[in-house]
Protein backbone atom coordinates (compact mmCIF):
# COMPACT_ATOMS: atom_id res chain seq x y z
CA UNK A 1 0.00 0.00 0.00
CA UNK A 2 1.66 3.69 -1.24
CA UNK A 3 1.39 6.21 1.11
CA UNK A 4 -0.61 9.52 -0.42
CA UNK A 5 1.37 12.13 -1.90
CA UNK A 6 -0.12 15.43 -1.61
CA UNK A 7 0.93 18.38 -4.02
CA UNK A 8 2.11 21.29 -2.22
CA UNK A 9 -0.37 24.50 -1.72
CA UNK A 10 0.26 27.42 -3.70
CA UNK A 11 0.58 30.59 -2.62
CA UNK A 12 1.10 33.94 -3.78
CA UNK A 13 3.10 36.07 -1.50
CA UNK A 14 2.04 39.93 -1.54
CA UNK A 15 4.39 42.27 0.83
CA UNK A 16 5.60 46.00 -0.50
CA UNK A 17 8.90 45.44 1.59
CA UNK A 18 11.37 43.69 -0.87
CA UNK A 19 13.49 42.02 1.64
CA UNK A 20 10.28 40.95 3.79
CA UNK A 21 8.78 39.71 0.79
CA UNK A 22 12.12 37.62 -0.91
CA UNK A 23 12.52 36.17 2.86
CA UNK A 24 9.34 35.16 3.36
CA UNK A 25 9.28 33.39 0.35
CA UNK A 26 12.59 31.55 0.98
CA UNK A 27 11.32 30.87 4.57
CA UNK A 28 8.24 28.84 2.28
CA UNK A 29 9.51 27.33 0.16
CA UNK A 30 12.45 25.51 2.16
CA UNK A 31 8.94 23.67 3.35
CA UNK A 32 7.67 20.95 0.93
CA UNK A 33 4.47 21.72 2.25
CA UNK A 34 4.34 25.07 0.20
CA UNK A 35 4.94 26.16 -2.92
CA UNK A 36 5.20 29.56 -4.07
CA UNK A 37 3.83 30.54 -7.20
CA UNK A 38 3.26 34.51 -7.46
CA UNK A 39 4.44 37.25 -5.72
CA UNK A 40 3.19 41.03 -5.55
CA UNK A 41 4.10 44.73 -4.00
CA UNK A 42 1.27 46.14 -4.05
CA UNK A 43 -2.56 45.29 -3.74
CA UNK A 44 -3.16 45.64 -7.26
CA UNK A 45 -0.34 43.43 -8.28
CA UNK A 46 -1.91 41.00 -6.26
CA UNK A 47 -4.83 41.09 -7.58
CA UNK A 48 -3.37 40.37 -11.30
CA UNK A 49 -1.22 37.59 -10.15
CA UNK A 50 -4.14 35.90 -8.10
CA UNK A 51 -6.08 36.09 -10.96
CA UNK A 52 -3.03 34.48 -13.50
CA UNK A 53 -1.96 32.15 -11.29
CA UNK A 54 -4.95 31.29 -9.36
CA UNK A 55 -3.58 29.98 -6.17
CA UNK A 56 -4.94 27.77 -3.54
CA UNK A 57 -4.09 30.76 -1.25
CA UNK A 58 -2.75 34.25 -0.72
CA UNK A 59 -0.49 35.78 1.65
CA UNK A 60 -1.33 39.77 2.23
CA UNK A 61 0.22 42.13 4.18
CA UNK A 62 -2.49 44.97 5.45
CA UNK A 63 -0.81 48.43 4.38
CA UNK A 64 0.55 48.65 0.81
CA UNK A 65 0.67 51.28 -1.93
CA UNK A 66 -1.59 51.42 -4.90
CA UNK A 67 -4.40 49.08 -3.69
CA UNK A 68 -4.00 48.29 0.57
CA UNK A 69 -4.77 44.33 1.60
CA UNK A 70 -8.69 44.95 2.42
CA UNK A 71 -8.94 46.32 -1.05
CA UNK A 72 -6.58 43.83 -3.04
CA UNK A 73 -9.16 41.25 -0.71
CA UNK A 74 -12.27 42.37 -1.87
CA UNK A 75 -11.57 42.61 -5.42
CA UNK A 76 -9.99 39.19 -5.27
CA UNK A 77 -12.68 37.52 -3.81
CA UNK A 78 -15.29 39.43 -5.90
CA UNK A 79 -13.54 37.68 -8.99
CA UNK A 80 -12.54 34.41 -6.92
CA UNK A 81 -15.42 33.61 -4.19
CA UNK A 82 -13.64 30.64 -2.65
CA UNK A 83 -10.41 32.62 -2.70
CA UNK A 84 -8.29 32.08 0.68
CA UNK A 85 -6.50 34.49 2.00
CA UNK A 86 -4.05 34.69 5.31
CA UNK A 87 -3.02 38.37 5.93
CA UNK A 88 0.36 38.71 7.80
CA UNK A 89 0.87 42.13 9.25
CA UNK A 90 2.70 43.93 11.80
CA UNK A 91 -0.57 45.98 12.76
CA UNK A 92 -2.48 44.54 15.88
CA UNK A 93 -5.53 47.56 15.74
CA UNK A 94 -8.76 46.18 16.13
CA UNK A 95 -10.39 48.72 13.43
CA UNK A 96 -7.09 47.24 10.83
CA UNK A 97 -8.26 43.13 12.06
CA UNK A 98 -11.96 44.34 11.52
CA UNK A 99 -11.02 45.51 8.06
CA UNK A 100 -9.07 42.68 6.95
CA UNK A 101 -11.85 40.26 8.73
CA UNK A 102 -14.88 42.08 6.80
CA UNK A 103 -12.77 41.93 3.89
CA UNK A 104 -12.89 38.13 3.72
CA UNK A 105 -9.78 37.03 5.14
CA UNK A 106 -9.71 34.17 6.93
CA UNK A 107 -6.52 33.95 8.92
CA UNK A 108 -4.57 36.71 10.99
CA UNK A 109 -0.98 36.81 11.50
CA UNK A 110 1.55 39.14 13.05
CA UNK A 111 4.81 39.03 11.45
CA UNK A 112 6.68 39.11 14.95
CA UNK A 113 4.70 35.64 15.60
CA UNK A 114 7.31 32.42 14.76
CA UNK A 115 7.45 31.25 11.83
CA UNK A 116 5.60 27.58 12.80
CA UNK A 117 2.51 29.97 13.45
CA UNK A 118 2.00 31.69 10.12
CA UNK A 119 2.62 28.01 8.72
CA UNK A 120 -0.15 26.64 11.10
CA UNK A 121 -2.40 29.23 9.64
CA UNK A 122 -1.44 28.36 6.25
CA UNK A 123 -2.95 25.27 6.84
CA UNK A 124 -6.13 25.73 8.76
CA UNK A 125 -7.20 28.33 6.26
CA UNK A 126 -5.80 25.91 3.51
CA UNK A 127 -8.57 22.91 5.25
CA UNK A 128 -11.46 25.32 5.51
CA UNK A 129 -10.79 27.12 8.91
CA UNK A 130 -10.43 30.45 10.66
CA UNK A 131 -7.10 31.15 12.29
CA UNK A 132 -7.46 34.16 14.98
CA UNK A 133 -4.74 34.24 17.27
CA UNK A 134 -5.52 34.32 21.08
CA UNK A 135 -3.48 37.40 21.07
CA UNK A 136 -6.01 38.75 18.35
CA UNK A 137 -8.50 37.71 19.38
CA UNK A 138 -7.97 39.41 22.89
CA UNK A 139 -7.47 42.54 20.79
CA UNK A 140 -10.80 42.09 19.32
CA UNK A 141 -12.74 41.49 22.95
CA UNK A 142 -11.04 44.53 24.45
CA UNK A 143 -11.82 46.54 21.99
CA UNK A 144 -14.71 48.87 22.57
CA UNK A 145 -17.48 50.16 19.68
CA UNK A 146 -16.38 53.85 18.30
CA UNK A 147 -18.72 54.65 15.89
CA UNK A 148 -17.06 57.70 15.25
CA UNK A 149 -18.89 60.03 12.47
CA UNK A 150 -17.56 61.27 9.38
CA UNK A 151 -16.92 64.76 11.06
CA UNK A 152 -15.13 63.03 14.10
CA UNK A 153 -12.83 60.85 12.08
CA UNK A 154 -11.89 64.16 10.24
CA UNK A 155 -11.11 66.11 13.77
CA UNK A 156 -9.33 63.16 14.80
CA UNK A 157 -7.18 62.91 11.94
CA UNK A 158 -6.11 66.56 12.82
CA UNK A 159 -5.73 66.07 16.19
CA UNK A 160 -3.34 62.97 15.22
CA UNK A 161 -1.64 66.00 12.78
CA UNK A 162 -0.82 67.85 15.85
CA UNK A 163 -3.63 70.68 15.24
CA UNK A 164 -4.64 73.01 17.49
CA UNK A 165 -8.86 73.92 17.95
CA UNK A 166 -8.52 76.75 16.46
CA UNK A 167 -6.50 75.37 13.51
CA UNK A 168 -9.24 72.69 13.31
CA UNK A 169 -11.68 75.15 13.49
CA UNK A 170 -10.20 76.83 10.76
CA UNK A 171 -9.37 73.72 8.74
CA UNK A 172 -13.18 72.52 8.77
CA UNK A 173 -15.03 75.95 8.79
CA UNK A 174 -16.36 75.91 11.99
CA UNK A 175 -16.02 77.41 15.36
CA UNK A 176 -13.36 76.45 17.80
CA UNK A 177 -16.61 75.85 20.70
CA UNK A 178 -17.80 73.36 18.21
CA UNK A 179 -14.63 71.81 18.02
CA UNK A 180 -14.22 71.70 21.79
CA UNK A 181 -17.54 69.74 21.19
CA UNK A 182 -15.82 67.08 19.02
CA UNK A 183 -13.26 66.61 20.75
CA UNK A 184 -14.95 65.89 24.31
CA UNK A 185 -17.05 63.42 22.11
CA UNK A 186 -14.09 61.84 20.81
CA UNK A 187 -12.52 61.46 23.80
CA UNK A 188 -15.41 60.13 25.69
CA UNK A 189 -15.86 58.00 21.98
CA UNK A 190 -12.48 56.27 22.90
CA UNK A 191 -12.11 55.94 26.24
CA UNK A 192 -9.20 58.48 26.92
CA UNK A 193 -8.03 61.38 29.05
CA UNK A 194 -6.48 63.74 26.75
CA UNK A 195 -5.48 64.81 23.00
CA UNK A 196 -2.51 63.04 23.38
CA UNK A 197 -4.23 60.03 24.43
CA UNK A 198 -6.69 60.24 21.74
CA UNK A 199 -3.37 60.58 18.97
CA UNK A 200 -1.99 57.44 20.33
CA UNK A 201 -5.46 55.11 20.65
CA UNK A 202 -6.33 56.35 17.04
CA UNK A 203 -2.78 55.35 15.66
CA UNK A 204 -2.70 52.37 17.77
CA UNK A 205 -6.16 51.05 16.86
CA UNK A 206 -6.01 51.33 13.28
CA UNK A 207 -8.57 54.57 13.27
CA UNK A 208 -5.35 56.81 11.60
CA UNK A 209 -2.90 55.83 9.83
CA UNK A 210 0.70 56.38 10.94
CA UNK A 211 1.49 57.39 7.46
CA UNK A 212 -1.67 59.89 7.03
CA UNK A 213 -0.37 61.60 10.67
CA UNK A 214 3.23 62.00 9.44
CA UNK A 215 2.22 63.98 6.21
CA UNK A 216 -0.23 65.82 7.98
CA UNK A 217 2.56 66.98 10.55
CA UNK A 218 4.72 67.89 7.81
CA UNK A 219 1.79 69.49 5.43
CA UNK A 220 1.81 71.92 9.32
CA UNK A 221 5.54 72.64 9.47
CA UNK A 222 5.56 73.67 5.97
CA UNK A 223 2.68 75.90 6.30
CA UNK A 224 4.30 77.24 9.08
CA UNK A 225 7.80 78.25 7.78
CA UNK A 226 5.50 79.76 4.68
CA UNK A 227 3.67 81.84 7.16
CA UNK A 228 7.26 82.80 8.95
CA UNK A 229 8.90 83.30 5.36
CA UNK A 230 6.12 85.53 4.13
Amino acid sequence: MTSEVRSPIRLLVADDHDILRQGLVAVLERDPRFSVVATASNGEEAVAAFRRTQPDLAIMDLRMPVMEGPEAIRAIRAEFAEARVVVLTVYEGDVDIARALSAGAAAYVLKGMPSDELFEAIIAVHEGRQYIPPRITQVLDQAGRTDLTRREMDVLRLIVGGHSNREIAQELNTTEGTIKSYVNGLLGKLGVRDRTQAATAAIRRGLVKLEEAEKAKAERAALGNDIGNA
